[in-house]
């Protein structure tokens, strides 16, 4: 898996805009739950779930990311000079670290009981379902092998 990069809060402005913003992502837990029980329990209306579970997960996923990353940086930088959060900053990022890795669970565990409840539905309906294959691993030549393939 790639290592992923995110954005660090090195201020206290930036965090208080931060904190404003996922205020407003929080007012959304409630829907995305609901819309994640309605797909499970509708697969006639064409939700994609897989698509849903990837825009969610992906998206909280970035949040404490920044968190985590914001922290860490904050962390190592404390004298320094170069991260100047204040200690309320600070507390503020590691509510919203929790908050966001709370609603992680909450959705991840929604999504599994979402695909259970699905495939169990097309089970007992007598529905084929799709086999799960895994995919072939990618194979990276030596590199005597690729000098061998120019010559």
């Amino acid at each position: 898996m790639a290592k992923k990069f995110f954005t660090i809060l090195k201020t206290d402005l930036a965090v208080t805009n931060f904190s404003q913003n996922f205020e407003l992502i929080k007012k959304t837990f409630t829907g995305l739950e609901s819309a994640i029980a309605t797909a499970a329990t509708n697969p006639a209306e064409d939700t994609d779930l897989p698509a849903l579970r990837s825009a969610t997960i992906e998206r909280l996923e970035k949040i404490a990311g920044i968190t985590r990353s914001s922290l860490t940086f904050s962390n190592n930088h404390k004298t320094d000079g170069l991260c100047s959060l204040s200690e309320d900053s600070v507390t503020i990022l590691k509510r919203i670290q929790t908050e966001a890795k709370a609603e992680l669970e909450t959705l991840e565990f929604l999504f599994e009981q979402a695909e259970d409840l699905y495939t169990l539905t097309q089970i007992a309906a007598g529905n084929p379902i799709p086999k799960v294959t895994e995919p072939e691993p990618e194979v990276i030549p030596e590199p005597d092998e690729i000098a061998s393939d120019e010559s």
